[in-house]
Formats: structure tokens, C-alpha cells, sequence
């Protein structure tokens, strides 16, 4: 069994949002190792013809980032979405077992219902089981509570990684990826707990 963290960006908040980049690393959970990534930025048009939907105030907000990001989103390096998932399943049938592989992402109301979606549109089985899919906000919510913080949503202890310094969506995959697998210190217990 071996695990992969996903991240996306798309064109709306929709679970039928175009998708226009894809990156993925698989990782040890118990050391935060991340052993081989992907990254591919997907053409929009064919995101689009593929039934994604792009969203006036996720547009505004791209509008907002830097022209290197906006740059990448529109990189002559694009690829169809349709390539971009196939290489999806690739990447993970190439380093994880499909039946036991747990696939992590930030939320479970973003990333995976949109690339359900889009595979969905395009004919494609996601070589994952549903059962494994897994979700890095719940862990992170637990892993505060049971260490005596507030939650996220409460305070200004966070384990996002929203910096404005990460200029590349595989390094922001990356960020994610190590500070969701942040232990903080454990108080001791007498209950060994």
C-alpha cells in the first residue's frame, strides 16, 4: 500500500470546474517522504469541451495572482485533460497498488468530485478505489484537537500553506503535503495516550 496526495486547480468551485493543472506525489505518511511527483498543466479549451465549467468569481481570482502564475496556468506545455488524467492513473499505477493505494486531498468537496468529473466526461475509470480516498483537513482537525488546539477555523494556528512565495503548483502540492504530515508534539499522558 503506499500513498498519494492530489492537488488541483481549476476554473470554478463547482464539482464540474475546468481543471487547468494536476499534480500528485506519493508519500509516506509515518515520515513525510514524498518518493516521485507529477505535474502537468492542462489546456483549458480541452477542459472545457470536456463538460468543465469556469466560474466569473474564480476568473476574478486568478486575475488577483501573479503573472508567473497566470503564465503557468496558460504554459504552451499544456496538455489535453484527457492526457493529463491518463497520466494520472499512470503515475499511480506505476509506484502504488491500485487496490490498497489511499488517495489524499485537501477537502473532500474540491479536488476529487472535479476529477471525478472529468474523468467521468471523458470515459475514464480512476484506477483507485472510491473507499480510499482520503481527506488532509479531517487529519489536521484531529491532529490539533487531540494536541490541545483550537481548530484552524478558530484561531491563527494554521497548517495551511497559503504562501504567496510558492511560485509553482507542484512545490505548493509539496508544501501541503509536508505540513499536513506535521506532527505537532504530543503532550504526554497518563494514560499513554
Amino acid at each position: 500500500m503506499k500513498h498519494v496526495m492530489i492537488d488541483i486547480e481549476a476554473l470554478d468551485k463547482k464539482p464540474t470546474a475546468a481543471i487547468v493543472s494536476l499534480a500528485a506525489a506519493v508519500f509516506d505518511p509515518m515520515t513525510g517522504r514524498v518518493d516521485a511527483s507529477m505535474y502537468r498543466t492542462v489546456n483549458i479549451e480541452s477542459s472545457e469541451a470536456a463538460g468543465g465549467t469556469i466560474g466569473a468569481d474564480t476568473v476574478k481570482w486568478w486575475f488577483k495572482k501573479s503573472r508567473e502564475v497566470q503564465a503557468a496556468v496558460l504554459s504552451e506545455q499544456a496538455v489535453q485533460l484527457g492526457v493529463a488524467l491518463a497520466d494520472l492513473n499512470l503515475f499511480v499505477l506505476a509506484y502504488c497498488d491500485a487496490d490498497s493505494v489511499k488517495v489524499w486531498a485537501r477537502g473532500t468537496d474540491y479536488d476529487m468530485p472535479i476529477i471525478s468529473h472529468a474523468m467521468q466526461s471523458l470515459g475514464i475509470r480512476p484506477v483507485w478505489n472510491f473507499w480510499n480516498v482520503r481527506d488532509v483537513r479531517t487529519v489536521e482537525e484531529i491532529s490539533l484537537m487531540v494536541c490541545g488546539y483550537a481548530s484552524r477555523r478558530d484561531g491563527e494556528l494554521t497548517l495551511s500553506s497559503a504562501d504567496p512565495s510558492v511560485s509553482s503548483f507542484i512545490d505548493d502540492m509539496r508544501q501541503r503535503l509536508t505540513t499536513a504530515l506535521q506532527r505537532p508534539a504530543v503532550p504526554s499522558s497518563p494514560y499513554g495516550v
